[in-house]
């Protein structure tokens, strides 16, 4: 019998428990105290692993930060939103939808979240390879909408996405860092609006 090639060995099985022992360590750490008040030490202790087995994981307190916002910002999301896709709405719906989702975890996470988002923000287009999941479900989204005709399929998918995920991006960010989450709803339907338009060509 051939031996399965794609196994994660017992060294890369491990490797990544003490990954994810460490980012579990650091949300709640982060969420207890803040980002800022929570030291990698305190992380290392926490997480019981050597403070050199810290920062070889994570070189920096910042760096924990793009893999955290990719777990419980966006990852977390997507099986809600893809039940959603199954109950048949339209597209600005499901949009509407997602981008509540998001809302909602920025507000419980409030310190950490400004975090995240500045993080995401510092590295531009290179998030996308560190938060998949978010540029993921927008692409299930719209190419729901071509399927079901809401959405114009004279334009690649992926411009249509690039296209919504900055205005988005932007929305995000200056809710976050003016912290008026309150007026999240009410540019997220003024964005809606404008999308609308040009998604149906």
């Amino acid at each position: 019998m051939a031996i399965d090639e794609k196994k994660p060995s017992l060294r890369q099985r491990n490797h990544e428990r003490i990954r994810q022992r460490i980012l579990e360590t650091a949300l709640s750490l982060f969420t207890a105290h803040g980002f800022d008040q929570t030291t990698m030490d305190a992380i290392a202790e926490q997480a019981e692993v050597g403070r050199a087995t810290l920062f070889k994981y994570f070189p920096t307190k910042s760096s924990l930060l793009l893999p955290l916002a990719q777990q419980i910002l966006f990852a977390e999301l997507r099986p809600q939103v893809q039940t959603l896709l199954e109950q048949q709405p339209t597209t600005i719906e499901a949009l509407r939808y997602y981008f509540d989702l998001i809302g909602q975890r920025i507000e419980e996470l409030s310190d950490l979240t400004r975090a995240l988002i500045k993080a995401i923000g510092m590295v531009g287009e290179d998030a996308a390879e560190h938060v998949p999941d978010f540029a993921a479900t927008l692409n299930s989204i719209l190419r729901y909408g071509q399927e079901r005709g809401d959405v114009r399929n004279d334009l690649p998918l992926e411009e249509l996405a690039g296209f919504i995920s900055t205005l988005y991006g932007t929305i995000v960010n200056q809710a976050v860092k003016s912290n008026q989450m309150e007026s999240y709803t009410t540019r997220i339907e003024q964005f809606l609006a404008f999308v609308g338009t040009g998604l149906a060509g």
